[in-house]
Parts: C-alpha cells; sequence; structure tokens
C-alpha cells in the first residue's frame, strides 16, 4: 500500500507513540531494537532509533545476494551516511544459527567478517563465534551443554586476521568519511565485491571484498553520491600522490604489501581478486625509482602482495652474491688456490657496493633472512638477538658451535627457520633450511670480512676459507646424524662428566625422582636449594638410586660446572605453543643431576622474578616444568618407584599423576611425596591457568586446585600426594592450626596420618670452618684462636674498626616480613648505642630494602649493611660473627641457626618451627648453645640479645658455650635415615 494509505489505516503507528512518549518522558534514553530486515530502514530513518540490529548484513550476505546489500547501502548513502553508524551488524544472533554453521571457517567465513570489523556501525560477535562453537545461545540457555573445544586453527586465524581490524576500529567506525566504490571489470560492473574507503585523523584505509567463489580482476571506477555531495574518487580520498611512479601499500591484518603504478591508480588500479579475497589496504606510499629497482619488482611480482617489498628491494642489490656463495659451499676451498680466493673476493665485493656498505649490520641480515627464508619472517628483536648470535657463531672450536647452535635449535623463533619439528619423540630438522642457514653465516661473515681494515684482506680471506671448511663440516654431521637435532648436538658437546656418580644397592635401593626449583650450587634463593643439593647424597649413601631435575636457568649455564647435552629432548604442546626442552645432565657429589632446559621460560636474569615482583607468567613456567619433568622420566626410561617434590613449583605432577597420566602403565606404581619447605609459598594463580595448561576441568574443583576463585598449585600437591613432610616436626605441628595454617590448615589436618615433620640437614662438606675455602683462617673447636683471625680480616674488609673484644652482630637473611627483619628496625637505635658492630647481609623487595638503603654509610666503623646475595662473604660473616639474628615470624627450618653453631656463633631466635628443634636456650637448660624468645616483639628480641651480650662478657662461660653448640651433629645422615624409612612404607 501507499504511505498515504498506511497513513489511514493506522493513524496513530505503535512505534512511533512509544518512541514519542519515551522521549517525553525519559529523554537521553538510549533506544535499542531488534526489527526485521525489511523494516529496518524504517526504524532508522522514520523513528530516529539509536541502535538497530541489521539483520540484513547477516542474511543477505550468507546467500550472497551483494547486490541487494550494495543497493541497501547506496539508498542509505543517499538519504543519511550517518545512519550506517546506528546499525549493530552480526552474523549470527540467538534466533539463528551459530555463525560457524551460516558462513563455515574459511575464506568465506573471514571475507564476511573482514566487512564485519571495517564496516560503520558496531560489529557484533555471537557468543561462541570466534571459538567455532555449534551450539546456539540465548535467553533460554542458562548454561551450554555441549562439550564442546574452542577451535585453535579458528581461534589464531581471528587472531592474524580480524583483531588487528577490530584494534583500529577507530577508522573504519564513523560515516562522515565513508565513500562507497563500484569495482568494474571488462564484464562491467561487479556487484559481488565491496569497495568502500575511510578514515580517521591522518590514517586512510582501502577494503576490498569478494564475497563471492570466483575470481574477480579489475578496477575501481565510481564512487557512490552522497546524499548531500557527489561521491569523492577513490585517489582524492585515499590521498595517492600519482606524481611518484608507484605506490606501495600494506594490508593492515596481514601486513603484507603490494604495489600499483600511479598511472594505473590514475585510471582506478588494477586488482585480482580471488574468491572470498579480503584486503584493507592503508599506508599508501609514494616511490621514487632512482635505479629502476621498483620496476623491477613490478616486472617479477605486478600487484602480488609480498611479506616486505622494502626488504625484496634491498634484496636485489644482494642478488649477485647467491650464486658465488653457492659456489664457495660446493668446492674444496684452500688458502693457496686462486678459484677459492676469487670467489671470496667477488662475495666480499658484493658488500663493499657503497649502496649495501650504507646499511647496518641488523638491516643485511634482516634482508638475508627475508631471502633465505621467504616463509618465516622474523621480528625486528629476533633479528638483532640473531645478530649476536653470528658474531663469531662458527669461529673456533666444537664447542663454540654447539653453543651457537643449541641456543638456535631451543628458541622457537629460530626453530621455525629450520622447518624443526618432533615426530616419533624425535626432534628432526630440515636439510634445505639448514643448507640456508649455512648460506646465511657465509654471507653474514662476508659482511664482517668489509669492516676489517683493507691491508687485512689477507687475512680476511683466510678466515673466510676456514668458515667455509667448517660450515661443510657441519653440514656432513648434519648427514651423518640423520638431520635430528640432539643428535647433532651431542656429536659437537664435548664437554665430558668426569665425576663418578655413587652406586646405588639395585635389589634394595628404591628409585627416586627430586624434582625442585633450584639446588646447590646451580641455583639457589633460599635454604630449599640446600636441601636439594645435600639430601640426595645421603640418600645415595644409603643405596638408593636417587636422580634430580631442576630447571635449566640462565644461572646454572653460567655456573662453574659444566653440563654435557644428552641426546634426548622433548617437547610440551600449550595452547598451540611448542616448547622444547633439552635435556642436560651433570654429576654433583656423586649425584646426577638432570636440567630441561627451555630458554623462553627460564633464560631470565632471576630465578622467580625481579625485585618489582614475580614473573607474571611462573605459573606457565613451573606448570610446563612439570609435565615436562613426567615426559624425561618416560624418554629416560627412569621409573621411579617415588617422585619427591618440593614447594608449590612442582605441584602439579601429583594433580597431573592422577588424571591426565592416571591410565599411563609407566607410572602405575609410583608414589609421590611432597615436601613443604615454606607454606606460605602456595603458588597462587587465577583459574585461567587451567586454560592455560590445559589442565583437565576437574582439576578447578574446590575438591582440587580452586582455593577462593583461584588456582593454588600448593593445595593440588597438598590434596593429591602420597605422603606430605615438612621441614621440622614443630612447624608439622605449627601448620596444621590457623596461625601458621595460611589458611590450608584444614586441609593439612585431615591429611594428618600422612604428615611428618623431619629437620633439614647440613652439608658439612660446605659449612665447615676446618675446610671453608672462602676463610682468611681455618679453625675447629679445638682450635678456636683462628676464629678471631676472621673476625680482623672481616672488619678489614667491610671497613669495620677493628677491635678483638667487641662482639659483632650479624644478620644473614632474606629481606622479607616473614623473617622479622622488622623487630630488628624497631630496636635499631637502642641496639646501636651497646657496644657492638652491625653486619647485615641480605636483599629483598624494594619496600623492604629502603629502610637499610637509608642506614648505609650512616655509621662508619659500627655498622656494614651489604644488600646483595654473595655466597662467599656469606662464609666470612659467619665466621666472623658472635651473635647472629634470627627473629623470625615463622621459620619452617631454618639453616642459618645450625650453620651459625657450627661456626661459632651463637644463635638469637624466637620459638618457632626448625628454631625451636635446633637451639636450646642457655638459661633454660644447661646444655643449651643459644638465646630464645617467645613472641615476635621487638623488646623480648632486645632483651634476648642483651642475654646474648652479657654472656659474651664473661669469656670464660662463652667459649663453653660456643664449643657445646659447634659440637651439635646436624648432619644429613639422620634426615636421610627418616626418609628412606618413608619411601619404604609408601612402595611396600
Amino acid at each position: 500500500m501507499t504511505r498515504e494509505e498506511f497513513n489511514r489505516h493506522f493513524p496513530v503507528e505503535f512505534w512511533r507513540e512509544l518512541v514519542d512518549r519515551i522521549q517525553e518522558e525519559a529523554p537521553d534514553t538510549l533506544l535499542v531494537a531488534e526489527a526485521f530486515w525489511l523494516m529496518e530502514g524504517y526504524f532508522v530513518r522514520t523513528l530516529g532509533m539509536h541502535r538497530v540490529y541489521n539483520s540484513a548484513f547477516m542474511n543477505m550476505l550468507k546467500n550472497e545476494e551483494n547486490g541487494k546489500y550494495r543497493e541497501t547501502l547506496k539508498n542509505i548513502l543517499a538519504f543519511d551516511p550517518a545512519i550506517l553508524q546506528r546499525f549493530v551488524n552480526f552474523m549470527s544472533n540467538p534466533d539463528e544459527k551459530p555463525a560457524i554453521e551460516q558462513f563455515g571457517s574459511g575464506d568465506k567465513y573471514f571475507c564476511v567478517a573482514t566487512l564485519l570489523a571495517t564496516m560503520p556501525g558496531l560489529p557484533m560477535f555471537g557468543h561462541g563465534q570466534i571459538e567455532g562453537l555449534h551450539e546456539k545461545y540465548g535467553m533460554e540457555y542458562l548454561t551450554p551443554r555441549w562439550d564442546e573445544q574452542p577451535d585453535r586453527g579458528l581461534l589464531h586465524q581471528h587472531q592474524e586476521q580480524i583483531f588487528p581490524l577490530l584494534r583500529n576500529r577507530a577508522l573504519f567506525s564513523g560515516a562522515e568519511r565513508f565513500q562507497l566504490y563500484d569495482f568494474v571489470s571488462t564484464y562491467g560492473v561487479e556487484e559481488d565485491v565491496f569497495v568502500y574507503s575511510n578514515s580517521h585523523a591522518d590514517q586512510t584505509v582501502l577494503v576490498l571484498c569478494n564475497n563471492s567463489p570466483k575470481s574477480i580482476s579489475g578496477q575501481i571506477g565510481s564512487a557512490v553520491p552522497m546524499a548531500d555531495k557527489e561521491g569523492i574518487p577513490v585517489g582524492q580520498a585515499c590521498g595517492f600522490d600519482l606524481s611518484a611512479p608507484f605506490i606501495l601499500m600494506t594490508d593492515l591484518a596481514s601486513g603484507l604489501q603490494s604495489l600499483q603504478q600511479a598511472d594505473d591508480l590514475a585510471q582506478g588500479g588494477k586488482f585480482d581478486l580471488e574468491p572470498y579475497c579480503h584486503r584493507v589496504l592503508t599506508g599508501f606510499t609514494p616511490l621514487i625509482d632512482e635505479d629502476g629497482r621498483w620496476q623491477l619488482l613490478w616486472e617479477r611480482y605486478g600487484s602480488a602482495t609480498r611479506r616486505n617489498l622494502w626488504l625484496d628491494h634491498m634484496a636485489l642489490l644482494l642478488e649477485p652474491s647467491w650464486e658465488t656463495a653457492h659456489a664457495l659451499m660446493e668446492i674444496k676451498p684452500k688458502p693457496e688456490n686462486r678459484t677459492s680466493r676469487r670467489l671470496v673476493d667477488q662475495l666480499v665485493g658484493c658488500y663493499r657496493d657503497e649502496r649495501v656498505a650504507s646499511l647496518d649490520r641488523v638491516t643485511i641480515l634482516d634482508v638475508l633472512c627475508h631471502a633465505l627464508f621467504p616463509q618465516t619472517p622474523l621480528q625486528r628483536d629476533e633479528i638483532v638477538e640473531l645478530e649476536s648470535l653470528l658474531s663469531g657463531a662458527l669461529c673456533g672450536s666444537d664447542q663454540t658451535r654447539f653453543r651457537f647452535l643449541e641456543r638456535f635449535f631451543n628458541l622457537r623463533h629460530f626453530r621455525a627457520l629450520l622447518g624443526c619439528h618432533y615426530y616419533d619423540y624425535i626432534d628432526w630438522f630440515d636439510l634445505e633450511k639448514f643448507e640456508s642457514l649455512c648460506l646465511l653465516i657465509l654471507q653474514f661473515e662476508a659482511v664482517l670480512c668489509c669492516e676489517q681494515p683493507a691491508d687485512d684482506s689477507s687475512q680476511s680471506t683466510g678466515e673466510m676459507i676456514s668458515l667455509i671448511r667448517q660450515l661443510q663440516r657441519l653440514l656432513r654431521f648434519a648427514a651423518r646424524v640423520g638431520y635430528r637435532v640432539d643428535e647433532l648436538l651431542c656429536r659437537l658437546d664435548t664437554t665430558r662428566i668426569e665425576e663418578k656418580v655413587i652406586p646405588a644397592d639395585r635389589k634394595r635401593g628404591k628409585r627416586i625422582l627430586f624434582v625442585a626449583s633450584e639446588a646447590t650450587p646451580f641455583a639457589k634463593t633460599g635454604g630449599l636449594a640446600d636441601v636439594v643439593g645435600s639430601l640426595p647424597r645421603a640418600l645415595r649413601q644409603l643405596g638408593h638410586d636417587v636422580q634430580v631435575v631442576i630447571p635449566g636457568y640462565r644461572v646454572v649455564e653460567q655456573g662453574e660446572t659444566p653440563l654435557a647435552k644428552r641426546n634426548r629432548s622433548l617437547e610440551i604442546t600449550l595452547q598451540g605453543k611448542g616448547y622444547r626442552g633439552s635435556l642436560k645432565q651433570t654429576v654433583y657429589d656423586g649425584v646426577p643431576y638432570w636440567f630441561i632446559d627451555t630458554p623462553e621460560l627460564f633464560d631470565r636474569e632471576e630465578i622467580y622474578g625481579t625485585a618489582n615482583g614475580d614473573y607474571p607468567d611462573n605459573g606457565l613456567r613451573f606448570g610446563y616444568f612439570a609435565r615436562a619433568v613426567l615426559e624425561m622420566a618416560k624418554l629416560l626410561d627412569f621409573r621411579p618407584d617415588v617422585i619427591h617434590l618440593h614447594d608449590w613449583q612442582t605441584g602439579l605432577i601429583p594433580a597431573l599423576l592422577r588424571t591426565d597420566y592416571a591410565s599411563q602403565e609407566f607410572y602405575h606404581d609410583t608414589k609421590t611425596q611432597l615436601t613443604i619447605h615454606n607454606l606460605g609459598y602456595q603458588g597462587m594463580f587465577s583459574l585461567d591457568l587451567l586454560r592455560t595448561l590445559e589442565l583437565p576441568a576437574e582439576l578447578g574443583s574446590s575438591a582440587a586446585l580452586e582455593y577462593y576463585g583461584r588456582l593454588s598449585l600448593l593445595k593440588g600437591a597438598i590434596v593429591f600426594s602420597d605422603v606430605i613432610t615438612t621441614v621440622s616436626p614443630t612447624y608439622c605441628h605449627e601448620i596444621q592450626g590457623a596461625e601458621q595454617g595460611h589458611g590450608f590448615d584444614g586441609l593439612l589436618r585431615s591429611r594428618g596420618k600422612d604428615l611428618y615433620g623431619i629437620i633439614n640437614g647440613l652439608d658439612q662438606r660446605i659449612w665447615n670452618p676446618q675446610t671453608d675455602r672462602y676463610l682468611s683462617h681455618r679453625y675447629s673447636v679445638e682450635k678456636l684462636r683462628n676464629k678471631g683471625l676472621c673476625k680482623a680480616t672481616v672488619q678489614k674488609e667491610l671497613q669495620l674498626a677493628v677491635v678483638k673484644d667487641r662482639p659483632i652482630i650479624a644478620v644473614i637473611s632474606r629481606l622479607d616480613p616473614q623473617k622479622g627483619i622488622d623487630l630488628l628496625q624497631a630496636i635499631w637505635t637502642p641496639l646501636l648505642e651497646r657496644n657492638v658492630q652491625f653486619i647485615l647481609l641480605g636483599s629483598g623487595s624494594q619496600e623492604q630494602m629502603e629502610f637499610w638503603q637509608q642506614q648505609q654509610g650512616r655509621y662508619p666503623g659500627q655498622v656494614s649493611i651489604n644488600l646483595t646475595f654473595n655466597e662467599a662473604l656469606s662464609h666470612r660473616i659467619y665466621a666472623a660473627a658472635d651473635l647472629l639474628l634470627v627473629p623470625s615470624r615463622y621459620e619452617p627450618c631454618g639453616l642459618t641457626q645450625m650453620i651459625a653453631l657450627t661456626y661459632g656463633v651463637l644463635p638469637v631466635v624466637r620459638r618457632t618451627g626448625g628454631l625451636t628443634d635446633t637451639v636450646i636456650d642457655v638459661d633454660e637448660d644447661p646444655r643449651g648453645y643459644g638465646f630464645v624468645f617467645d613472641h615476635s616483639d621487638p623488646y623480648e628480641l632486645l632483651q634476648s640479645i642483651d642475654r646474648g651480650l652479657n654472656l659474651y662478657a664473661n669469656r670464660r662461660r662463652w667459649l663453653t658455650v660456643v664449643k657445646r653448640g659447634m659440637s651439635c651433629d646436624f648432619s644429613w645422615k639422620n634426615s636421610a635415615e627418616q626418609y628412606q624409612k618413608l619411601y619404604r612404607q609408601m612402595t611396600k
């Protein structure tokens, strides 16, 4: 019917009445309507709705009624372009099938999704659309009924093709500069192709989408007229500078680049659009062709997309070197051979070209990688890293080459260059790509030769020929090992392990895998490392086959103990990312120690974090480590009777054994024992870690790892381990109470029958004043005079007054609230009023160190503040001190008080945890050898210090108590026997 007839039948239209009443009664209300797509124009134009759900977008583009939708757009532009901004465009809604069923998951989907992301208005992605879920959604669906997993490939494609567009929505959301165009082929206007431009600030984009299954070639035609003005031609809208011969364009989503001739662009350009092709072009850069290289690229590639045309442009300068480099790799070069020298001179000469010589090393390397590995782009920072690696990469020994290639094979971005992949538990690399790497090294060496003085050319030529021989030898090695990564690395690694393993008793001993995040002497932040560096030896001496595994941190690689590469490695894939773990080994104190070397996660300045806090990906790091350990044991065929875990960093292993590995026969008889060194560190992370680590959903329950809306890896270990131990009997009791339980007291009480306390031992081969290599003078309980000489040495070293009879009070501790250091701050002034000297050695967060930084230098001759960790200095301070303060709020075990007693230092401790089990107060027991106070009270601490100073004044009695303390037996033998008893109970 006509509009007049409609108005006669419906004089007061319902929606009109609704809109008018809302405007009168509730002004400024935002109205959003969901309408049948045939009436959307009516709602927007007649009723002035602010937002309208645009069903036409979904329906017409799904059915490829592209001409109809282009006509809709033209009508809106003719009426009022601003209306486009009111549309909410979508590809699915609760009344329709999910987007993946309507549009599929291929090119058609991403073509329409590109239109969705780049049209003015508001793009709306349906529930599960990006993840590729098939289940319908809507108000009637309270929870998902289908157990669907996200399509990782589809997610990745969204990340690559759509997310970059959504991050630039400001370029597309407005309609003021939006311009629609026809696309014209030899057959006329192509209604299946959408072409439009838009801009924001100084950036312009040009969108081309072919929503059809056919290839279409053509050019951009007329601009569609607007409501109040003529259409703007594409050259004017996009700001093409047609005075240059070529225009370079970059795809906003993919970063791919293409050329257009300016003469062609003046006529609308030349565009070849494959089926469902979608391009969002920006960065229209005019190119001046000074030497004809842009013309050459146009002749080669035309308007086809390239990864980086700028690098293609520079690579033309290096093309003469390709043939020469290949020739050099195919001959047997000799310094005296004319052909060899000529080819080397020829290769180096390519890089002496002034156009090449003007480029820096990193840029040249970028060009070389682009040419030799065209399918594997590297980021700029990765090129910089590669430049650092290549400088001297293969000059010198096999060990030098091993270090270079090990790094190369371990890092994901370099592995991609060589086509590395795992198959049947073996890490393989690609022959042709490895040959390309050798060519890259050769070319880069030519760059370095050009930097040498001209009179060194003969030497440079000799070095080049030597390098070629080494590269050829490397290729022969690669062929002999069948292009197996780990076999090649083992062939190059010259490290040999000289120390012998303490033999195990195969009949009576158990196979025990120690898993920890640190161990002395390799990596240490606290007492955990001392335990893992000492207890395994004591257990080996009892006949058990103990092997230890920790992460391969940077500090491990830089340590004094050499690590040998083993011919196995593993790969753990999490969220589509493969993490390679290279296996290395050494023998320390008769115990095999294994290291899982994954630089991406463990090659960092510190172990757990910096002064600014923990590394944010610690959950990923140690979650990966847990899986890697379980895979490592299988690779080595080390079937453990017991996996002995330490703290939260290893806490995921028992949970994995009860879930993902529950059906694996290899671990059928394996038991787990968790040792809690400090309950205060619980491995708390967001629930997202479940997805990151691809853990079974059941582990997210309160009966497993979930703890008040977060995940606790320590809780999981407590729940799933067969036996739990702590590092002292008193601490074992304390953590089952609210004060020391850190919220886990109830859980620990429920595991009470499986909970034990075993005091740590002290490695008296490291901590022994009779043999300590760090001391200026060694001493013993029978020869205490030299302790005074050690005291004088440290007083000089730390610029304290050299006074023989002035007591030194020491603190060797992590600066942490747990350690009660704030108690010391509260009595700082009255303490220094005593006739004492004070030494502090320790570090912590910036907040914890602030007070001590202020004290540095304020009390010359009396106070030495050392805000660092220094192993050697700690030994010397123990030897020099008279009293050691350990005012901990809680202390699971503590080694410092045991070390102090061994070195003739009397400890002042609070009555808690292992301090209670190892220190006896001199005033409470005639067998005492320390000073104990009960409460975290600064003046109780000061009173105990005063008791120590009073005893110090009675020199004869002081020496008696000191000798009593030095006679204590803190060896690991007793502790190891208690652990042995538990192992045997578990594995009966």
